[in-house]
């Protein structure tokens, strides 16, 4: 039983000290512990979080392999939403050393017309990635406000005849 007593104060004195020098590492420095970012799956598998935003079906965070390359995430994410622009897609990672966020610029149109994988950039934790819409996507959102502020406007004017 003392030894128990003993053995439970030791093993409480050793989470405290690791857990205490856990809290000496800066702010700074814990986001640029790269290991940190990366995860074990069930199969023991090296997983890391990445984003993905815009006109995708499923967007937001997916904890993947570590090899998986832009087009596996966006099969994980649902495939492209009909509007969506294939030659614009945006990568942010990290930021530079000016304060701003590293971007990659991806053309997945041309990756499709040529099959060619070296278009295809290999993901890093943290990586967002952004699918915006295209143009058709705008004037289709402003017809449809158009559309429903006329309905109102004609409601408006009904309702000020019928007074």
């Amino acid at each position: 039983m003392f030894r128990g007593l003993i053995g439970l104060l030791f093993g409480i004195a050793m989470l405290a000290s690791a857990s205490s020098l856990a809290q000496e590492i800066p702010e700074q420095l814990r986001e640029r512990i790269g290991a940190s970012r990366y995860y074990l799956g069930k199969e023991d598998e090296l997983l890391i979080p990445v984003n993905i935003l815009g006109y995708v079906n499923k967007p937001g965070q997916y904890m993947v392999p570590n090899e998986t390359d832009l087009i596996s995430l966006i099969a994980f994410a649902g495939g492209f939403r009909e509007d969506a622009k294939l030659n614009k897609l945006k990568i942010l990672r990290g930021i530079a050393k000016n304060g701003q966020p590293n971007s990659l610029k991806v053309d997945l149109k041309k990756y499709f017309e040529t099959g060619n994988r070296n278009l295809i950039p290999r993901l890093m934790p943290d990586d967002t990635i952004i699918v915006s819409g295209s143009r058709t996507v705008t004037v289709k959102n402003t017809l449809d406000f158009i559309a429903k502020l006329s309905v109102l406007v004609q409601i408006y004017f009904y309702l000020q005849v019928a007074k």
